[in-house]
């Protein structure tokens, strides 16, 4: 079967269009004169609540969006962070055996880019106080584990999270603890 004629679909795109517009004016034209029939302070009363009603609607569709962007954003921030610390703790506890892989170099990279596109400029300043100190600090230096345990806390409150009632070191200590036993925990304030 061929398919219709570009003349023809532009042709029936216009008389529907016509029919649409002929239709919202007829049907205006109803309830204009319904309207004008009415007491004014009742055509008042009901316009208002017509608009009233078309703001709601509105209000609600939009909370609605919004509602899902904002979810969309949470996951895309999670995702990201999760594949950051993932790939830190890998560099981190191969660097204490001096054999971060190019594989994990890309995955570090990779997360990092991910962390521009979505993490807010506070994680983002800590990623990079964490990617200075990591050639600067050997893996279990107290001021790289500080500085990851920061990172974290930043990035849990950027998800909603609270990280107040946990002592300091905890989230690395946690983090850390089965790759590497040998390490003492952070030394608490």
């Amino acid at each position: 079967m061929r398919p219709p004629n570009k003349a023809l679909q532009v042709i029936l795109g216009l008389l529907l269009l016509v029919i649409l517009i002929g239709g919202i004016y007829l049907v205006s034209g109803e309830v204009f004169s319904l309207l004008s029939s009415l007491d004014h302070q009742l055509a008042v009363i009901l316009v208002a609540t017509l608009l009233a009603s078309l703001a709601v609607a509105f209000g609600i569709r939009r909370a609605g969006y919004i509602s899902g962007v904002q979810h969309y954003r949470i996951e895309k921030k999670a995702e990201s962070y999760s594949r950051l610390l993932d790939a830190w703790f890998r560099v981190l506890s191969r660097q204490r055996s001096k054999s971060v892989s190019d594989k994990v170099g890309v995955e570090l990279d990779v997360a990092q880019q991910q962390i521009l596109l979505w993490a807010t400029p506070q994680v983002i300043k800590i990623a990079l106080q964490v990617q200075h100190l990591r050639h600067q600090e050997p893996p279990e230096s107290p001021l790289l584990r500080s500085a990851v345990e920061q990172m974290i806390r930043e990035m849990r409150s950027d998800l909603g999270q609270s990280s107040l009632s946990l002592p300091e070191g905890d989230l690395v200590d946690l983090a850390f603890a089965e790759r590497d036993n040998n390490i003492q925990p952070i030394v608490r304030r």
